[in-house]
């Protein structure tokens, strides 16, 4: 069951960048692949500050409010891994880079 709901993060956060990516290309008015590396940037600042595992707040709480905060009684189901997400970012910002350094390489060299 873990491994479809992972799935579906790295998935959907594929095809939510591909249709911002889209969203972005009829907005600006060029290339799909030109703008997909730096859509995909953008996607990766914007998760990375959400899950930045070390926050100004998280850091200066005292010990007794983290510990009451972290105690769960009962099982709760994760259905969003940020870690997954993010790395679905890098990929898609990755691919997007290699395919632009293969569409344009006379252009680099």
């Amino acid at each position: 069951m873990y491994d479809i709901i992972k799935f579906l993060n790295f998935g959907g956060t594929i095809i939510l960048l591909a249709g911002v990516n889209l969203l972005l290309m009829l907005a600006f008015n060029v290339p799909f692949i030109d703008i997909s590396v730096a859509a995909g940037i953008a996607a990766i600042v914007l998760v990375r500050s959400f899950t930045s595992p070390g926050n100004f707040a998280k850091a200066n709480r005292t010990g007794t409010v983290n510990s009451m905060e972290t105690v769960q009684l009962t099982e709760q189901r994760i259905l969003i891994y940020p870690n997954i997400i993010l790395n679905a970012c890098f990929t898609y910002t990755l691919l997007s880079l290699l395919i632009v350094i293969t569409v344009y390489f006379d252009y680099f060299y």
